[in-house]
């Protein structure tokens, strides 16, 4: 799952490629992103159709309509998934702490961002008349958590931490296959709000006062620290190490035609 589908939706066309193994998703986000412009379904269809033309390799529109039908129905039920600023308060920071496992604190603080998002910002378009739980709950389930947390995702480890945490009572009995009800939501003071979702356990290293957590001086997001001198995340080393590179080559090749002439 991904929180910050606009994102995703810019990088997509950046690019102009798809991820092999989720077309459908990456074309249901970008169906979502062409309604957010402005473009009426019609259009949407149109322009998701030139689309996988384009960049799809030996695309057929007609053997595939059911992808483009996929993208095109997931717009309508659901919008873009736009991040809002979660704030976190100093009493769920401090029940949280109660916890002597810091892997399970970095669950717990997760969880509790990705309720908040999905329930303060949520994306459908529509809504059934039926009773809905008060309070803050996630229904993605504890993998997706996991993943977001930053944490190695182990079944065993999974079950024993879920057993744990329900028998402390952080989390309620689940309403369903995959949701997560949050007992330990409360409102008071702001202790920091999260606003990048790339790996939301790591705003909670930080705040606890984790060395090793940097903010990355070009994207502002937050990383694991390799060294003490590293001021970039993994992906920006990676464009400016590109950037240098085409620089280096730009400039020997100036040398060497100098030297010849």
């Amino acid at each position: 799952m991904v929180l910050d589908e606009l994102s995703l939706a810019e990088q997509i066309l950046k690019n102009q490629k798809l991820d092999d193994d989720h077309e459908g998703y990456d074309l249901s986000i970008l169906a979502k992103y062409y309604i957010y412009q402005g473009n009426d379904y019609k259009k949407t269809t149109k322009l998701i159709e030139e689309f996988c033309i384009k960049n799809i390799k030996y695309f057929n529109i007609i053997t595939r309509r059911s992808l483009i039908d996929y993208a095109i129905n997931s717009a309508k039920k659901y919008k873009l998934g736009i991040p809002i600023d979660i704030i976190i308060t100093h009493q769920e920071i401090s029940i949280i702490q109660t916890v002597p496992n810091i892997d399970y604190q970095r669950f717990l603080f997760t969880l509790l961002v990705m309720g908040k998002q999905q329930k303060y910002n949520s994306t459908k378009t529509k809504f059934k008349n039926s009773a809905k739980f008060i309070g803050i709950y996630y229904n993605g389930g504890a993998k997706e958590i996991i993943k977001h947390a930053g944490l190695r995702y182990n079944e065993n480890f999974k079950n024993k931490m879920m057993n744990d945490l329900y028998k402390l009572e952080f989390l309620d009995m689940v309403m369903g296959k995959e949701t997560i009800v949050i007992k330990f939501a409360s409102e008071g003071h702001p202790a920091l709000v999260v606003n990048n979702f790339d790996n939301i356990g790591l705003y909670y290293l930080k705040y606890i006062g984790n060395n090793k957590i940097g903010e990355c001086q070009n994207c502002h997001s937050l990383f694991m620290k390799r060294s003490n001198r590293q001021i970039l995340c993994k992906e920006c080393s990676e464009i400016n190490e590109k950037e240098s590179a085409k620089i280096r080559a730009a400039e020997h090749y100036e040398k060497h035609k100098n030297s010849t002439v």
